[in-house]
């Protein structure tokens, strides 16, 4: 699903994602401009509440490829749940979850260019 995001909205994703930063924290920018830190811009279209659809986002980085989370064997981090398939999938997220979470909040780059929130077409990471 696609939608058009006026220039005003755009602007403001984008002090979101300078507000968040590349650690997925809340950066110092933040801290001089308390207005720009908006809820966090992670894509939960495809299941509500539940980062890039369920998907276990350790596991884009092993050699057996993306594999469904479990429900069971999740956490929270910016606002929405992220599920794991393994108890150590989990904790290397939360170790360091810059290396693992999609980058722009796992919408479509090319569609945040021309202006749009899209979700990836494939949870696998294909647009």
């Amino acid at each position: 699903m696609m939608r058009r995001i006026p220039a005003l909205a755009l602007s403001a994703a984008v002090l979101a994602l300078l507000a968040i930063g590349a650690s997925g924290q809340v950066s110092r920018f933040t801290q001089l401009l308390p207005w720009a830190a908006p809820a966090p811009l992670v894509d939960t279209e495809l299941l509500p509440g539940v980062a890039i659809a369920g998907y276990d986002a350790v596991t884009y980085f092993s050699a057996g490829g993306p594999q469904p989370g479990n429900e069971a064997i999740s956490l929270k981090h910016n606002g929405v749940v992220w599920r794991f398939a393994s108890a150590a999938n989990r904790e290397a997220f939360r170790a360091n979850p810059a290396r693992f979470a999609p980058q722009y909040g796992g919408h479509c780059e090319m569609s945040l260019a021309r202006g749009y929130l899209s979700s990836r077409a494939m949870p696998t990471g294909q647009s």
